[in-house]
């Protein structure tokens, strides 16, 4: 259980009728590959207020948060088939370095 996860928000509207538009959560961590590391979980923009720059705004938010908080780089998964969000982060300067394998246990 990670006790540093939180939350990023996005919201669009006035003072009086304020609406979520985006969400990202995010956490810190440390790895042997790589030392201290800020992680993206779940970016999701809502698809009417998508191509307006909020994912980027939640990226740089995240990215700032990682310095400050001494990360030496960012990490993030995204399923195979997600080429937009390939493309989306490929464009904010991201590369592929490896595989994420996943186990699942059986339940008892």
């Amino acid at each position: 259980r990670s006790t540093n996860y939180r939350c990023i928000g996005a919201f669009a509207g006035d003072d009086s009728n304020k609406k979520l538009v985006g969400i990202c959560g995010v956490w810190t961590g440390t790895k042997l590959w790589c030392g201290k590391f800020i992680e993206a979980d779940n970016v999701v923009v809502d698809s009417n207020h998508r191509s307006l720059g909020i994912g980027e705004k939640m990226m740089a938010f995240l990215h700032e948060l990682g310095k400050q908080e001494g990360c030496d780089l960012a990490v993030l998964d995204t399923y195979v088939t997600y080429a937009r969000a390939q493309k989306f982060y490929f464009g904010l300067g991201y590369d592929i370095r490896g595989f994420h394998f996943v186990r699942e246990f059986e339940r008892r």
